[in-house]
């Protein structure tokens, strides 16, 4: 799929994406793609991702904080998180109590306390 056509599809649903809300991902092992037929059965799945291999669905970045932030059934960057929502993810975080790690290497980090929302 072409990036234009990419980000159309994700222009159509983005008053879908704000009404939702956000949520918290806690990644597990599974297949980085399948595709489905019409009647919802598996025709192929893409190679197994761990857990610490998340992806932006917006931008294709490495996702490096967890739990990784959601958007529908988008996974997000905090780039395209703030950008989609106008929070920041340490912010949204804070106001959900939910404490951010951020891989750096092979460990997790907890991220500094968000004092709250922004002023």
């Amino acid at each position: 799929m072409g990036k234009m056509k990419r980000v159309a599809l994700l222009a159509q649903e983005w008053q879908r994406l704000k009404a939702e809300g956000w949520y918290w991902w806690y990644p597990q092992e599974r297949p980085s793609f399948v595709i489905t037929d019409w009647d919802g059965n598996v025709v192929e799945e893409g190679p197994t991702l761990g857990p610490d291999e998340v992806y932006c669905d917006i931008c294709n970045t490495r996702v490096f904080v967890r739990p990784v932030p959601a958007l529908g059934s988008y996974a997000v960057c905090p780039d395209c998180f703030f950008r989609m929502t106008g929070i920041r993810v340490e912010e949204a975080a804070y106001l959900d109590g939910v404490e951010l790690m951020e891989m750096e290497g092979e460990e997790l980090l907890v991220l500094e306390t968000c004092s709250g929302p922004a002023q």
